[in-house]
């Protein structure tokens, strides 16, 4: 591609007389005949500038209404009150990491940005055979390879990662449909006593648990594991890939974190998918903010979720308590699903399969309706609990939903033309309310600030010292 640019600057050069000025990015060194030195990186004009190809533009297009999962870390009075975690963050050297993920109002992670990076890294993904790992953003290139993200973030390089040889056993073992006593391992090794596998669509080989089976220390990773390390969009139901990584953590076993933030990075990369969730803003942010990458007043920012607090960890002793009775009653079905992997089929016919998930279907969409309501709206506060079951399930059914295109929705431009015209007429509206509510309020503000005769009673003196008068009309007060 550079030397069909370079091609293009030289065809260019013999007319330049003829045609204006074209904006050039300051400080490159281009001669009048052209140069393949590269530029040097500078706000860029024009939109098509950012991106490194036409398939990276396209990729972008995809891309830039998707919603992120926003990343979560441990609180600074988390670590100094649990001890267990903050020891094995330092031995890991995850300090830094940890720092990147934690909300902080003047250090948001910038979206725009995050999207660039994944439209470029998509389409060099597709072009480069070698597969470097370095991605241009906005003229500056970005290593985001194993090796590059543990020179980033201070952290150890192996040279084979543990969490992936043993994923790759683990998938091995579950793909052939063997026993599956490491599963069972895996999950009493972080679960509560008891734990049963959440139902799923092959009943004889499950492979999700939820999180709030989990025991406390657990559960802190496991919830800072599928939000900020390998991102899930839904972290609320643990698979067992991602359980094996929080036994691995809990135990003290090594594994590249590098290795495997490259991995959920590659994953989001190519995904082949319509709609899908984003993540990793904060560190692809922090990646950016290091090599200087510029930003723009225009990027939209994004914020972390509220870190891990003490009270929040205090109440996962209290989440779970005694199995319920629908707990008791699936006693029975969990154990011919023991039988199916000891290979002794039942005889009788699997009951119906019920939703393991916590909310209803109506419930999940009335909060997705009101979400989008509050985003069209422009409405700057959302008060919802962004850390719930149900708001998590909102926003990944939220992102995986593909809204109507306006045609054949609007079968007219008429037609298009005519419902914006409504929309503005509501938006004018609000205005109009919003402005006379500010008049009435400054207002009152205004009228508290001044003082007047009637406010400080002169009139009642006045009328206090005719009522003294003599019937003779002295002046003279009794």
């Amino acid at each position: 591609m550079n030397n069909q640019a370079g091609k293009g600057k030289k065809k260019a050069s013999t007319n330049q007389a003829e045609k204006p000025p074209k904006k050039t990015r300051a400080g490159s060194r281009s001669g009048p005949g052209g140069t393949s030195e590269p530029a040097q990186p500078v706000p860029l004009d024009f939109i098509d500038a950012r991106f490194i190809s036409e398939k990276a533009s396209r990729r972008y297009a995809q891309i830039t209404a998707f919603n992120f999962v926003q990343e979560k870390g441990f609180s600074v009075e988390l670590l100094g009150a649990v001890l267990e975690i903050y020891a094995e963050l330092s031995r890991r050297r995850w300090e830094l990491f940890n720092e990147l993920l934690l909300k902080d109002s003047k250090k948001p992670g910038n979206a725009t940005l995050t999207k660039e990076f994944f439209a470029n890294a998509f389409a060099g993904y597709v072009e480069d055979e070698a597969h470097s790992y370095r991605t241009l953003v906005r003229g500056i290139e970005i290593d985001w390879s194993p090796r590059g993200l543990n020179t980033f973030l201070g952290t150890r390089n192996h040279r084979s990662c543990p969490l992936a040889v043993a994923r790759a056993e683990l998938a091995a073992i579950i793909h052939a449909g063997r026993r599956i006593e490491a599963k069972s391992a895996i999950k009493d090794a972080v679960c509560f006593p008891g734990t049963d596998w959440l139902k799923c669509k092959t009943p004889t080989n499950p492979t999700k648990i939820h999180l709030q089976r989990f025991m406390p220390i657990a559960r802190a990773w496991a919830e800072f594991f599928v939000k900020s390390v390998y991102c899930c969009s839904n972290s609320s139901e643990i698979q067992i890939d991602n359980a094996l990584a929080v036994r691995m953590i809990v135990d003290g076993t090594n594994f590249d974190l590098g290795n495997t933030l490259w991995s959920s990075l590659e994953r989001i990369t190519t995904n082949p998918k319509d709609t899908f969730t984003l993540w990793h803003c904060n560190l692809i942010t922090a990646l950016c903010k290091a090599k200087e990458v510029p930003e723009y007043q225009s990027d939209i920012r994004l914020y972390s979720v509220k870190a891990l607090t003490v009270g929040q960890f205090r109440g996962y002793d209290r989440a779970v308590g005694p199995a319920s009775a629908n707990e008791r009653e699936e006693d029975d079905e969990m154990a011919e699903i023991d039988r199916y992997e000891r290979g002794v089929h039942p005889d009788q016919q699997q009951p119906q399969e019920r939703h393991s998930h916590p909310h209803s279907e109506d419930e999940i969409a009335a909060l997705m309706t009101q979400l989008t309501i509050a985003d069209s709206c422009n409405v700057p506060h959302v008060f919802y609990n962004e850390e719930s079951t149900l708001y998590q399930a909102a926003r990944a059914r939220q992102a995986a939903f593909q809204p109507p295109p306006v045609f054949p929705r609007y079968q007219t431009r008429t037609r298009l033309v005519a419902y914006q015209g409504v929309e503005v007429a509501q938006l004018n509206a609000r205005h109009m309310e919003q402005l006379e509510e500010w008049d009435h309020l400054y207002a009152q503000h205004q009228q508290q600030q001044f003082f007047t005769e009637e406010d400080l009673h002169f009139g009642d003196r006045d009328e206090g010292r005719s009522s003294q008068r003599d019937p003779g009309g002295s002046s003279h007060y009794r």
